[in-house]
C-alpha cells in the first residue's frame, strides 16, 4: 500500500484563513490581523487510488489544517494545478492518461503515485445471482447495462474496487450493498467513457453502508429527475438506510442526494461540485465532520436551479415522535444557492463554519424547528433568514459577520410570514447592509413581537443595552474566538463569551 503523503510547506501567502476577510466591511475592530498561515510550517495530506484505469475520472483529495481556506498549487506530473481549499479540504477529479501519474503539493519533496491499472475486466448486466456477489479489486468491474441487487442478496465491493459504468446506467439495490473502501484503496464509482452514468437506487427496505466510496460523474438522466431541482440523484435512497463514513461525491450533473422517507448518515463525507448536495424528504439526516462546497460548480455564475448545499422538507416521525436532522461540525463553503436550505424540517446545526453562498447561509420556511449553535455565518447575500410560513429559528453562540444581511426576519416572496427568530449569546455585526433586518413584504414592513435578541452583539441601535445585550463590535482571534480585551467576554446569558462556544 501506498501511504498518503504527508508533506510540510512553508506558507507563502498563497493561502488565507477562513476568518472575517478585510476585503469585506469596515474591519478595523473586527479582524484577526494576519492569516494564521504565514510563516508557518503546513502539513498536507494527499489521498488518491493507488491505480486507475487509461482514460477513466479518478479522485484526488487534499487535506490540510482546518483553519486554511485559498489555493494551493498541485503538481501532477509536469503540470501543476491550483486546488481549491475550503477549511482544510480541497478535491478534483482527473483523467489518467498515463502509465504513471505523481502528485505533489508545489514541492520536490515528495509525491504519491497513481499506477495504470492493467487489470482484466469482469462485466455485469442483469440480476446479480449468487456467484456474482463478490467485487474485488481484482479486475475492474465494467456495468454495461442495469445491475440489480436481488432480495435477500447483498453484493460485497472489495477494498481497491474500481466499477465503470456506461451512460446513464442504475444500481438497483433491492437487496444490500456493502461497499467496503479504505483510504488509499477506496471504491471508486466512475463513467466508462466519462459520460455521466445514472444512480444507485436504494428501493424500500434495503440498507447501503459505504467506507471510502467515491461517486463520480453520476445523476446524468434527467428523465428520473427527484425533487426540488431538476436532476437525478447520484445516489437514490426511497424508504431505505444509507450510511457512508469517508469519500463523497464530486463533479456530478446530478445532486449527490435524492432521500424520501429514509435514514442517511454521513461521516467524513465530502460533497462537491454538484447540483446540490441533496434534497432530503420526510428524512433523518445525520452528518458529521464532512465538507460541502462549490455547488453546483466554482464559476460563481448562478444556474437558477435551487442549488442548496442541503434542502432539508418536512419531518419523518416513526412511532408517533418527529426525528431530527442532525448537521455537525461540518464545513458549507462557496454555493449558488442556500447553504441549508430548511422547509419544515426538525433541524440541529452545531459547529458548523457556513460561507460565501449566493443566498442565504441558513433559509428557514414553512414551519417546525432549526436550532443553530455554536456556527459561523459569513459571506453570503443573508446570514439566517426565518423565512415564509411559521418556522421557530433559535440562534444560540452564532457569529454572522460579513454578509450583506446577517438576521433576517421575512423574505423575497409576497407570503406571510407568522415565525419567530430567537438570538441569544451570539454577534450579527459588519454585514454591509443591515445586521438585523425585519420586513415581510405582504406587509409592507415588520413582523411585529418576531424577533427576540438578548445578550448579544449586534452594533444596532435598536438592540444595544437591551434585555442584556453590549453595543459596539467584538474582536476575534483567526479561530473565530473573542480576545481577552474585547467587548464580549463573559457577557452571555450563561455567563460565557458571545459568540462561539468551542474555543480554545
Amino acid at each position: 500500500m501506498t501511504p498518503p503523503l504527508l508533506l510540510m510547506i512553508l506558507s507563502l501567502g498563497l493561502l488565507g484563513c477562513g476568518a472575517p476577510s478585510a476585503e469585506t466591511g469596515n474591519g478595523s475592530d473586527l479582524l484577526p490581523g494576519p492569516p494564521p498561515t504565514s510563516g508557518r510550517a503546513v502539513a498536507w495530506e494527499i489521498h488518491a487510488p493507488v491505480s486507475a484505469s487509461l482514460g477513466t475520472l479518478f479522485p484526488i483529495v487534499v487535506r490540510g489544517p482546518e483553519d486554511i481556506s485559498g489555493t494551493l498549487p498541485l503538481q501532477l506530473n509536469e503540470k501543476l494545478i491550483p486546488v481549491s481549499i475550503h477549511r482544510g479540504v480541497g478535491s478534483l477529479v482527473h483523467a489518467f492518461d498515463h502509465s504513471l501519474l505523481e502528485i505533489s503539493v508545489d514541492s520536490p519533496e515528495g509525491s504519491i503515485q497513481v499506477l495504470a491499472n492493467t487489470l482484466p475486466v469482469r462485466t455485469f448486466a442483469g440480476v446479480l445471482t449468487d456467484e456474482d456477489l463478490l467485487w474485488e479489486e481484482s479486475a475492474s468491474i465494467h456495468i454495461t447495462e442495469t445491475v440489480t441487487v436481488p432480495l435477500g442478496k447483498i453484493l460485497l465491493v472489495g477494498p481497491g474496487t474500481e466499477i465503470l459504468l456506461e451512460e446513464n446506467v442504475q444500481l438497483e439495490i433491492i437487496g444490500d450493498l456493502t461497499l467496503a473502501g479504505e483510504i488509499d484503496h477506496p471504491v471508486v464509482l466512475t463513467p466508462a467513457l466519462q459520460a455521466a452514468w445514472g444512480s444507485v437506487h436504494l428501493h424500500p427496505g434495503s440498507t447501503v453502508s459505504a467506507s471510502h466510496t467515491w461517486w463520480i460523474r453520476g445523476g446524468g438522466d434527467v428523465s428520473k429527475a427527484f425533487g426540488h431541482s431538476h436532476s437525478q440523484p447520484v445516489i437514490r435512497v426511497e424508504s431505505a438506510t444509507f450510511n457512508a463514513h469517508g469519500g463523497g461525491v464530486l463533479d456530478s450533473p446530478g445532486k449527490a442526494f435524492g432521500a424520501s422517507d429514509s435514514r442517511v448518515h454521513l461521516v467524513d463525507f465530502l460533497v462537491s461540485r454538484c447540483d446540490t448536495g441533496g434534497e432530503f424528504e420526510r428524512s433523518q439526516l445525520i452528518v458529521e465532520t464532512s465538507h460541502f462546497v462549490e455547488i453546483p460548480d466554482a464559476d460563481g455564475i448562478a444556474e437558477d436551479d435551487d442549488n442548496d448545499a442541503l434542502y432539508l422538507v418536512d419531518v419523518l416521525v416513526e412511532d408517533g415522535e418527529p426525528l431530527e436532522t442532525r448537521i455537525t461540525q461540518s464545513i458549507f463553503s462557496q454555493g449558488e444557492d442556500d447553504g441549508i436550505d430548511q422547509n419544515g424540517a426538525r433541524v440541529h446545526v452545531e459547529r458548523c463554519w457556513i460561507s460565501g453562498f449566493a443566498h442565504e447561509g441558513v433559509a428557514a420556511s414553512n414551519g417546525e424547528r432549526i436550532r443553530i449553535r455554536d456556527t459561523w455565518i459569513e459571506g453570503c447575500e443573508q446570514g439566517i433568514e426565518a423565512g415564509y410560513g411559521s418556522p421557530e429559528v433559535i440562534v444560540e453562540h452564532c457569529v454572522v459577520v460579513n454578509n450583506e444581511v446577517g438576521l433576517r426576519m421575512g423574505d423575497d416572496y409576497d407570503w406571510e410570514v407568522d415565525g419567530t427568530l430567537t438570538v441569544t449569546n451570539s454577534a450579527s455585526v459588519n454585514n454591509r447592509v443591515a445586521n438585523v433586518k425585519n420586513h415581510v413584504n405582504a406587509l409592507n414592513g415588520p413582523a411585529p413581537d418576531s424577533i427576540v435578541i438578548m445578550c448579544s452583539m449586534m452594533d444596532d441601535p435598536e438592540w444595544n443595552e437591551r434585555e442584556g445585550n453590549v453595543g459596539g463590535i467584538p474582536r476575534w482571534d483567526s479561530e473565530g474566538c473573542l480576545t481577552e480585551d474585547s467587548k464580549g467576554k463573559n457577557a452571555g446569558c450563561d455567563h460565557l463569551d458571545i459568540g462561539k462556544l468551542t474555543c480554545p
